[in-house]
């Protein structure tokens, strides 16, 4: 809950979001992650999710990582759920810290 309260509270440019969501990629995607994919992290599914601040970023992030189904840019693919528990946990890990990485720049 801490980290809950301290992310909602920093507010975050259109830039630092792109520049996060180009971070989360390559934790999803891999080292071939693209701005499609980043872009891909970034669709808002709840309108609760869409005040720009930290917590609402990584939330955004990580349900897209996950749960996949988002289309990727002009590509006609989207992307698949991780189903795997053990990839889902390291995912969700790497996200976390790159979360609070980001907290700490600001």
């Amino acid at each position: 809950m801490e980290c809950a309260e301290r992310w909602s509270g920093i507010q975050i440019t259109d830039n630092f979001a792109n520049r996060y969501a180009m971070d989360a990629a390559r934790i999803r995607f891999g080292q071939d992650a693209n701005s499609d994919h980043a872009t891909s992290l970034l669709t808002v599914r709840r309108r609760e999710d869409a005040p720009l601040n930290l917590w609402n970023l990584y939330n955004t992030v990580q349900e897209n990582a996950l749960k996949g189904g988002n289309k990727q840019g002009s590509m006609k693919r989207r992307s698949r759920e991780i189903t795997n528990i053990g990839k889902s946990v390291e995912i969700n890990s790497e996200l976390f810290t790159l979360t609070d990485q980001y907290a700490s720049m600001v």
